[in-house]
């Protein structure tokens, strides 16, 4: 490293004591500080035009899930147990989506989900995201917390919730959501566990060199066994 690369900028003038340090030199040029300042500036502004494509992505998710619910697909296959019309739908959106958008599964299952929940129940979340005064990670923890909730709770979940995305990380967003869930959950753990049990499922998403992903979810005491 050059010394230069470890000098601290010094404006070419000294300022007086308690003021602040000028962005730019007598000429007119910016100072390293203020060159620092516009590409900090330039980030936090690109981070908030991404968060609002994210609202507009959500949207669009939506509308092709409601364009594929309205294809009323149907099990044709006569072996093994049937699966239900909404499944069979669900499952096609998220195999179209997932190569279209080179996917897995799991990640585009998560993103039709959260954009549903985005345009329907958790409009609040999805116009901070679109004024770009949270990320769409924060918007998907809101989201994802939130499922086990009765759809009477959602609304003050929500509200609760919402005023610590502003102006928290997305891991302690994800400890207060957790927290928000229990104080604004009628039902008893045991209850929901049972709930939880009930979506037990198995995913394969495929890997590299001939290989794949099996993901089971099941009971923890199940896993561990």
């Amino acid at each position: 490293m050059t010394r230069e690369t470890l000098t601290i900028d010094r404006p070419e003038t000294a300022a007086p004591a308690g003021s602040a340090a000028p962005l730019a030199t007598s000429a007119g040029l910016p100072t390293r500080r203020g060159r620092f300042a516009a590409a900090v500036t330039a980030v936090v502004t690109a981070h908030r035009a991404i968060a609002a494509a994210h609202a507009h992505l959500a949207g669009l998710v939506e509308e092709a899930r409601v364009a594929g619910t309205a294809l009323h697909t149907t099990d044709s296959f006569t072996g093994g147990p049937q699966w239900s019309s909404d499944m069979i739908i669900e499952r096609q959106i998220i195999t179209e989506l997932a190569v279209a958008l080179h996917t897995s599964e799991n990640d585009t299952r998560r993103l039709l989900h959260t954009s549903e929940a985005l345009t329907s129940t958790f409009t609040a979340t999805r116009t901070a995201l679109q004024a770009g005064a949270i990320s769409y990670r924060h918007a998907e923890k809101i989201v994802q917390h939130s499922n086990t909730l009765p759809v009477a709770a959602l609304g003050a979940y929500e509200h609760d919730l919402l005023p610590h995305a502003r102006r928290v990380t997305v891991q302690r967003l994800d400890t207060l959501a957790r927290a928000a869930i229990e104080h604004a959950q009628p039902r008893t753990a045991v209850q929901r566990h049972l709930d939880a049990a009930a979506r037990r499922r198995l995913d394969l998403d495929p890997a590299t060199d001939g290989m794949a992903y099996l993901t089971l979810y099941l009971p923890a005491v199940e896993a561990v066994a």
